[in-house]
């Protein structure tokens, strides 16, 4: 048997379900991955129009399940294998109606349903967290800007400096579209992924979704192969006009570059 794992990963909500396959070779980084399949399936059919509450969930999960065997399918027939692990990105509860929390997770009770039923996995849950911070470790970086998203006091860095304090965007304003920048950087590691584009030359919705999907499986294999270890600040170099630092995860180093009369980011 070949020495690689086939990997579904799934980003889920209501309206659409991020998709993604992976080819990814045992033991290596998660940069040696070959995307099979990337797609936000919609979830919408005629049915659907006349209902809603629960039942609409399970006519929702029966488009879902249409792919899931049309992917199975694919697999089978390509690689003369079964899909090895599923990856689904955990439900974020940042809404406060505590109704749409419950039917987010009514819904991933039956998608994961689904995937036992179908292939026989018991899928694993990844935090949106974990998901980006170990897909893209460069993420990992000390808040330079606050909420107003002006640059915080250079004491402040400092501070977040000596006590190894890392947060996910750090180089990043409050105001930034986290979905857009992680489709930007699936984008980048992937050059060769089509994606769609709607009517008007907009790049489509679904396709953050999918780029979700995606990055929880290279956020995955990472946090595996990095025993949950998150990146840590291993060098720290603060001169007069500048500070850089270097972040680290596994073997891999991360640049950071501070200056005090402008802010700039090298990955």
């Amino acid at each position: 048997m070949e020495n690689f794992k086939i990997y579904l990963g799934l980003d889920i909500s209501t309206v659409t379900i991020g998709i993604s396959v992976v080819k990814h070779i045992n033991g290596e980084p998660n940069t040696n991955c070959e995307v099979v399949l990337l797609e936000g399936l919609v979830l919408k059919n005629k049915e659907l129009n006349k209902m809603k509450g629960v039942e609409a969930l399970f006519i929702k999960n029966k488009i879902f399940r249409e792919k899931l065997l049309n992917i199975k399918e694919l697999i089978k027939r390509t690689y003369q294998r079964d899909i090895d692990e599923v990856v689904i990105e955990e439900p974020l509860f940042s809404s406060n109606n505590i109704v749409t929390c419950g039917v987010l997770m009514k819904f991933n009770g039956i998608i994961s349903n689904s995937i036992y039923e179908e292939l026989g996995i018991v899928p694993e849950f990844i935090s949106s967290y974990d998901s980006r911070c170990f897909a893209f470790p460069d993420l990992m970086a000390v808040h330079v800007f606050n909420k107003k998203n002006e640059r915080r006091d250079i004491k402040e860095i400092r501070k977040a400096l000596k006590n190894n304090h890392l947060v996910l965007f750090g180089n990043y304003g409050f105001q930034i579209d986290k979905k857009v920048v992680i489709q930007e950087l699936v984008s980048e590691k992937f050059p060769n992924i089509d994606w769609l584009y709607n009517k008007n030359g907009e790049l489509d919705k679904s396709s953050f979704d999918s780029s979700d999907a995606l990055a929880c499986i290279l956020g995955y294999i990472n946090k595996i192969q990095n025993n949950n270890e998150k990146p840590q600040i291993v060098d720290v170099d603060d001169t007069e006009k500048e500070i850089k630092y270097t972040t680290m995860l596994g073997d891999k180093k991360y640049q950071h570059i501070i200056r005090f009369n402008e802010y700039v980011y090298h990955p």
